[in-house]
């Protein structure tokens, strides 16, 4: 299928009030798009006041409010409606009030619904996922650097020992066949469809600016901890920028190379976005030196089921990077910004 450009009509974003949602419908209304922005509650002002701010800030583009639940088949139908380009950025995370059914069928059973809505619409040319490094890390060495040929394992313990009980295994065993599998069926889907492209963006540990407090969850949720001088569990991380992530959709739908079957990792920009929290916590220092007490925890090796780079994505949609530190000082800034640290 053709390359899109905004003249060329609207976009759909699914989760458009989550994180990286949030931060893709930014990316195409400030290169001129009109975006159809998909979520349960288009009411709640918590989850768009954000969204709608965007159409009161000179950008290029317009932002449309539109509902679509995962759950309802049919439910994307009007705001699929007349749009070139789907990204389907919802998803449920897992969290400690998610069932691992829940999570699994948001991933992988309900893309079914978004799929039948984009196929219907008769006018979707590209259909970009947005994964995640879950579908893609195994157990391995760690010198070994992942790219896009690795799939996560075929065996529950692959998955389990890939994420060291980070989550409750249930959840992101659920998460990561999920995505998986979702993947697969989506390429498959698109193949005998033939109606539109089908791409992926697989985003490694997301930080960057918050928007809103909703967003105060997941891994950027430690960066504020920290600040406010309390432990954060050790752990490896491939840090990049949300940013960097809506940019990378972005280009995903505008690109002449990309085609069904394509995914792309959005990892470290260069080595110094691979650390460990006490790594991390050197950089909050210097990057915050108005907090006398930076959190996080001592010195501690664990092993790196995470090493990957945005290489793919930089040679064929011609991705640049922010720094691993202007992206932890963006996401501190912006928690200070919204009163959201303690003390500060």
């Amino acid at each position: 299928m053709a390359p899109v450009k905004p003249t060329d009509g609207p976009v759909a974003v699914t989760g458009a009030n989550g994180y990286i949602g949030s931060w893709n419908v930014h990316e195409l209304v400030e290169h001129g798009y009109h975006v159809h922005a998909c979520m349960r509650d288009t009411r709640n002002p918590v989850k768009v006041s954000h969204l709608l701010e965007m159409n009161n800030k000179g950008l290029r583009g317009q932002v449309t409010l539109k509902q679509g639940d995962l759950t309802d088949p049919g439910s994307y139908d009007d705001a699929f409606s007349g749009c070139v380009a789907v990204m389907h950025t919802g998803t449920p995370m897992p969290s400690g009030d998610t069932a691992q059914q829940d999570v699994y069928d948001g991933c992988f059973t309900q893309i079914d619904h978004v799929l039948e809505s984009a196929r219907k619409a008769g006018t979707v040319k590209r259909f970009l996922y947005t994964s995640s490094l879950a579908a893609v890390i195994f157990p391995a060495p760690d010198d070994y650097v992942f790219t896009e040929t690795d799939w996560c394992g075929d065996e529950g313990e692959d998955y389990v020992s890939a994420y060291r009980g980070m989550f409750p295994p249930g959840r992101m065993v659920a998460y990561s066949m999920g995505k998986a599998n979702a993947e697969r069926k989506l390429y498959r889907y698109a193949e005998v469809c033939e109606s539109f492209d089908a791409v992926s963006i697989i985003p490694a540990l997301v930080a960057g600016p918050i928007m809103c407090q909703d967003h105060d969850k997941h891994f950027q949720r430690s960066v504020k901890k920290m600040l406010m001088g309390l432990p954060v569990v050790g752990r490896h991380m491939c840090i990049v920028d949300v940013r960097d992530v809506a940019r990378a959709h972005r280009l995903g739908i505008e690109s002449s190379v990309a085609g069904t079957g394509s995914r792309y990792i959005i990892g470290a920009a260069d080595d110094s976005g691979i650390l460990y929290t006490p790594q991390l916590q050197e950089k909050m220092k210097a990057l915050f030196p108005q907090f006398e007490n930076i959190g996080g925890e001592s010195d501690r090796k664990m092993n790196n089921y995470e090493r990957c780079y945005s290489t793919l994505a930089k040679q064929e949609l011609g991705l640049t990077q922010y720094s691993v530190d202007e992206t932890i000082k963006a996401t501190g800034d912006s928690y200070i910004a919204l009163g959201l640290v303690e003390g500060a």
